[in-house]
């Protein structure tokens, strides 16, 4: 692969933004007439979802040289929220081409994702108040473990012990925040689920009262089936969700608790389904989380190409791109000790410049 001859590079284009921002103002100040701002720069998500059609830049390969290397101390830190959620370098080695990925790297990218929600709803972040997305509440994305094996399948837990665990889980979602318990604050909640070794999303769209099922297998080949029944322990895994997923809407009086217990449980169908791919699962889920926003009006388009060979290779740049910006987040303690160390490993082993 050749690398792209113009990378979109994030950092040029907040400094364009702020630099637009900046004219905003000063025309204001000279008593113009305000700028409008373009439907392109009041919706940021459109902006902050990776680009699945460039490769890396230099900076980006010297970071991703050294997350891929064995020079740094495996057991260390390498992302971690300040509500504690980490992933250690060895996790963070999983992201390697064809590797499967482990758990730990889907619930940072989660959390990672949960604090871009709230800078792009606020508008605190560096795009500015000029970005921040008016009457549109944010998406919040749950860790693996809300639904995990000993809840779906452990018998000891009754109705209300499930309801519980969940609830302990999704604490740590919401950044130990009780006032988020509720879960008013957010229009669509997606819960990756690992079943089989096999990583799918089950989405609840509080907006449009749709709960939808998206796995990246052809429905033919897919593990996951929809099987509703009276036992609980008769549903299948999506509906199992569902189950303790309303019951805990309803104990929270949650505005949406009743439509959600009626609502069916759909399996989406796209265009970019796979075959024979037992590997790429958790960075599909990755991209799903990043790129999808409900049931909308516009056609879901998550970037990924149609045809075997392209996909796979985006799905190898994805994974790099994915490790970058974990690492690079705002969202990550250690960003700036990474950074320093990558510099340094780029000094003593690499063969560019950062």
């Amino acid at each position: 692969m050749q690398d792209d001859p113009c990378p979109q590079n994030d950092v040029t284009e907040k400094i364009q933004i702020i630099q637009k921002q900046a004219e905003v103002i000063e025309a204001e100040g000279k008593g113009k007439r305000k700028k409008k701002i373009s439907k392109y720069r009041q919706f940021p998500f459109l902006r902050r979802s990776v680009n699945i059609n460039t490769w890396l830049d230099k900076n980006e390969k010297v970071l991703w040289r050294y997350l891929s290397s064995c020079a740094n101390d495996t057991e260390k830190l390498v992302f971690e929220t300040e509500s504690g959620v980490g992933l250690y370098h060895f996790q963070m080695l999983d992201l390697q081409p064809s590797k499967w990925i482990n758990d730990g790297v889907i619930n940072g990218f989660a959390s990672m994702l949960n604090y871009e929600e709230k800078e792009r709803i606020s508008g605190s972040n560096i795009f500015g108040d000029a970005d921040k997305v008016k009457g549109i509440k944010p998406r919040l994305f749950g860790h693996t473990n809300c639904f995990d094996e000993d809840m779906l399948l452990n018998k000891k837990h009754g109705e209300a012990g499930r309801v519980e665990k969940f609830k302990s889980a999704l604490f740590l979602v919401v950044d130990k925040k009780e006032s988020l318990m509720s879960l008013s604050e957010y229009c669509v909640i997606c819960f990756p689920i690992l079943e089989y070794n096999h990583f799918y999303l089950v989405s609840f769209d509080m907006e449009s009262n749709a709960i939808t099922v998206i796995d990246n297998m052809d429905a033919n080949e897919s593990p996951i089936q929809l099987i509703n029944n009276d036992n609980y322990f008769q549903k299948s895994t999506p509906f199992k969700v569902k189950d303790i997923f309303s019951k805990y809407l309803k104990m929270e009086n949650h505005p949406k608790s009743a439509e959600i217990q009626i609502a069916d449980v759909v399996r989406l169908e796209f265009d970019w389904k796979t075959v024979n791919n037992s590997v790429d699962c958790g960075v599909f889920v990755m991209r799903h989380m990043e790129t999808w926003f409900g049931i909308t009006t516009d056609k879901w388009d998550s970037g990924f190409p149609l045809t075997h060979r392209e996909k796979k290779a985006c799905l190898t740049n994805l994974r790099k791109k994915y490790a970058i910006k974990l690492v690079t987040s705002e969202a990550n303690k250690h960003r700036s000790r990474m950074l320093d160390e990558a510099a340094e490993h780029e000094r003593t082993h690499g063969i560019g410049f950062f």
